[in-house]
């Protein structure tokens, strides 16, 4: 039986790309077993998982995560020795380079889910020194490593000039969604329930979420509107001001110390009338289709999105949300908008599935090992 690794770094092994999508989809192949490692994930009770499946799950709260997992990969490579490996974060690029040049007949992939060098320089998390010396290590530890890898998978199309992938051996697989839920009928009422929810970082837009939430709060609004935060949050003074306004707004929370499983999230959404997607404008996100964006289109959730005109030419042929500018935005007037909102008169985006993808990675991977 053939053996496929799929590895990423602070991600449980039951993450909504690496299992939902490439793990169930390479376990459709005969005569193959799928080994996803990851961290623990919080209830993966909640998934049936399929028999060529296997979770190798590490502990998230040992200490030196990062600096242990790349031992912890390679252990596991050791121990497995599969015939194709998948990585799914940068960290573990030079482990999986080294596992080519020691067993040169495995195929090896690497899935670019960020463009890292530009995370570094565009966000505000380092300082100025230091973020341009990780852009240059992201960038070069990228550079050195292409040669060796057999193809790689990239999330974004704009990804592709960013970085200057090589296009003989890159191919594009959006993130699009995998239906896990059957869809629910929502049940009639006067509130508006208006959801923020997965990654809960200022690089997708909680704190304009929030600034949102006091807007509305100071005003006197006709729509009883209702907040929900579902997710994890990864720094203090976001948990700090998640806390400190659910307390004084009653926002309903979900997670936000812990990790929250997909089930779960897209359970929530399909409960919201609204999901909030506040990104605020960075190089680092403006060209990229946020997940939230696919699985909202796919399953007919109307959406709140922050001013962009690339995700502008995408969601207005399905009218799939209302366009607005969470940082300076007249309530009453948005208040109005959403009262009159019909979102998807003509339909879903169909194309919004994971299935189109499903085959071009199944092809790529049946034609470089004579599947």
């Amino acid at each position: 039986m053939r053996k496929i690794v799929l590895a990423s770094v602070l991600k449980p092994v039951d993450d909504t790309r690496v299992y939902e999508k490439f793990g169930k989809s390479l376990a459709k192949l005969e005569d193959t077993e799928v080994i996803i490692f990851g961290t623990q994930s919080n209830d993966a009770s909640l998934y049936k998982l399929e028999k060529n499946v296997r979770f190798e799950p590490y502990d998230i709260n040992e200490k030196s995560t990062r600096s242990n997992v790349g031992r912890l990969f390679h252990a596991l490579l050791k121990k497995e020795q599969p015939e194709s490996v998948i990585i799914h974060t940068i960290e573990l690029l030079p482990f999986l380079v080294w596992y080519k040049i020691t067993n040169k007949n495995a195929g090896i992939y690497y899935d670019i889910l960020e463009n890292y060098p530009l995370n570094f320089t565009a966000q505000s998390y380092y300082s100025n020194t230091f973020k341009y010396l990780l852009a240059f290590g992201a960038n070069a530890i990228e550079k050195l490593s292409f040669p060796f890898i057999d193809y790689i998978f990239s999330a974004e199309k704009t990804y592709l000039e960013e970085k200057s992938l090589p296009k003989d051996k890159t191919i594009v697989l959006e993130n699009k969604y995998v239906p896990i839920l059957p869809k629910i009928e929502k049940v009639k009422s006067e509130t508006v329930h208006i959801i923020f929810c997965g990654t809960l970082s200022k690089a997708f837009g909680v704190m304009e979420f929030l600034n949102f939430v006091a807007n509305i709060g100071s005003c006197k609004s006709q729509l009883n509107i209702k907040f929900k935060i579902i997710g994890k949050a990864y720094e203090e003074d976001v948990i700090k001001r998640i806390e400190k306004y659910a307390e004084k707004y009653s926002i309903e929370t979900v997670g936000i110390t812990a990790f929250v499983p997909h089930l779960t999230i897209i359970k929530a959404m399909q409960e919201a009338d609204f999901v909030a997607l506040p990104y605020p404008s960075n190089p680092s996100t403006q060209h990229c289709i946020p997940t939230k964006m696919y699985e909202c289109m796919a399953m007919g959730i109307p959406m709140l999105i922050q001013n962009n005109p690339f995700w502008e030419r995408i969601t207005t042929p399905y009218q799939a949300g209302v366009f607005m500018d969470f940082n300076s935005c007249n309530i009453q007037e948005l208040i109005d908008r959403i009262k009159v909102f019909e979102a998807y008169k003509n339909g879903i985006n169909k194309n919004a599935l994971w299935k189109t993808e499903e085959q071009k990675l199944l092809n790529i991977y049946s034609r470089k090992n004579n599947q």
